[in-house]
């Protein structure tokens, strides 16, 4: 039987490698003067067949192995049962089957039909034109499909399953490592167990097995992934807390006039506020302030229905001081100690004398309380001098800032420096400031501006999705 095989293994080798007009067949010779074709048929030009049943009919076909079958032109079907009826398909492996043109099956049971596909191992199987399916019970169906690994799946076209169980489920997508899914288009799961059900994502992870990206450079394009040491610069120009710490953002907290404001926008919001108030105080005088009378500031005026008492002042000690209430009872009290000493004299003249005296006096005592409001209105005059000039200074910043802010918001470069001057009521103000795109969404902002001895300090951060 030893000898059998070896003559038929023989005979294919040499007809396979003889050129004939017509078909050839193996014949067995069992050494015994016995001589069969054991039922082969050769049907196609130069065609060989060889084995019980075989059959090669395409040109230049070859088919060897029992009921192994070559129907298409230069067709190879090699192994028991084996089947190769596309043009130039090859069908190596028992049971395996290469129907697709210039298509392979290699491996017990595997199977090529697409144009140009390739199936390798048991049971794989390569539908689509031009795909590749290679491992025990793997399928590429998807047109320029790619399997590889036991079971791994590609039916998606132009899609890629790469790893035991891998599965690629959408055009253009790409499944690596084992049982690795990708079932969205344009998606990439990498990893174990991985999932990518959205379109246009790459997943390293799936939900409840999540993974960690490390070893990630710093963005240096608007479309690059930042990582954390970017992200803590940004929370450091925040201020006020802010933190990244296990995975967890921690807000800022800004404390303004008592409130705690745990975002920028609130915390300007808060500050805004709190100057608008002090303006309105400012220009209208709310009630219990001290505000001129006229435009000519020659009078202050002490607002209260019910008038306004001016407490803790001090004894007056120049001739332009303010009196308080003991010093004019104590000039009172002398005053009238001296007019009875010489009113008592009982001399007319002396009396005369007393009450020209204590006419001068009493002048004396009149004109002291307006000294005092004429000393308090010029207090007064200075220090309103002093807070309009700086209200013009605050002024004048905000219109800097403004300024500054407005030249920049038109540029669209990763970094932005602007300046801005602002003016009014004589004062007058310079701002700058610089602003970072960290990425197409996010930014962080910072600037100054500054007037005579006043100065404001700011910064900022934008996010957006």
């Amino acid at each position: 039987m030893k000898n059998m095989q070896l003559s038929v293994l023989a005979a294919a080798l040499m007809l396979a490698s003889t050129s004939a007009w017509a078909g050839s067949t193996c014949q067995v010779d069992d050494g015994l003067g016995n001589v069969d074709s054991a039922g082969a048929t050769a049907n196609g030009v130069d065609a060989t067949a060889c084995g019980p049943g075989a059959t090669a009919d395409g040109f230049g076909s070859v088919a060897v192995g029992s009921g192994a079958q070559s129907t298409g032109d230069l067709s190879v079907a090699l192994g028991q049962g084996s089947v190769a009826t596309g043009q130039a398909a090859s069908a190596l492996g028992s049971g395996s089957t290469a129907s697709g043109d210039q298509s392979v099956a290699s491996g017990i049971g595997a199977t090529a039909s697409g144009l140009g596909s390739v199936a390798s191992g048991t049971g794989a199987t390569a539908s689509g034109d031009q795909s590749v399916a290679t491992g025990s019970s793997s399928t590429a169906a998807g047109a320029n499909a790619t399997a590889v690994g036991a079971a791994a799946n590609a039916t998606g076209d132009n899609s890629a399953a790469l790893g035991n169980n891998a599965n690629a489920g959408a055009d253009n997508a790409v499944a690596l490592g084992n049982s690795a899914s990708a079932t969205a288009a344009d998606s990439v799961a990498l990893g174990s167990n991985s999932v990518a059900d959205r379109a246009n994502t790459v997943s390293i992870g799936s939900a409840g097995a999540e993974r960690q990206l490390v070893n990630v450079a710093a963005a240096t394009q608007d479309t690059d992934a930042v990582n954390l040491s970017q992200l803590n610069t940004v929370t450091g120009a925040l201020g006020g807390g802010a933190s990244f710490g296990g995975g967890v953002f921690t807000p800022p907290t800004y404390v303004i006039q008592g409130g705690n404001y745990n975002d920028v926008g609130s915390a300007f919001a808060a500050v805004d506020g709190r100057l608008t108030d002090l303006y309105t105080r400012v220009g209208t005088g709310a009630a219990n302030s001290v505000t001129y009378s006229d435009p000519s500031q020659t009078q202050v005026n002490l607002q209260g229905a019910g008038g306004t008492r001016v407490s803790n002042v001090a004894a007056g000690t120049a001739p332009t001081d303010a009196a308080n209430v003991a010093q004019v009872q104590a000039g009172d009290a002398a005053t009238l100690s001296s007019a009875n000493a010489h009113a008592d004299a009982g001399d007319v003249n002396t009396l005369r004398s007393a009450n020209t005296y204590t006419d001068s006096r009493v002048t004396q005592m009149l004109a002291a309380p307006t000294e005092a409001v004429n000393r308090l209105r010029d207090d007064m005059n200075w220090r309103f001098n002093k807070q309009d000039q700086r209200i013009d200074r605050m002024g004048a910043m905000t219109s800097a800032m403004v300024q500054m802010s407005a030249s920049a918001a038109g540029l669209r470069t990763t970094n932005r420096v602007a300046v801005g001057a602002g003016f009014q009521g004589g004062e007058q103000a310079l701002s700058i400031g610089y602003q970072r795109a960290i990425s197409d969404r996010a930014t962080v902002t910072v600037g100054g501006a500054f007037s005579d001895s006043e100065s404001s300090v700011g910064i900022g951060a934008g996010f957006g999705w």
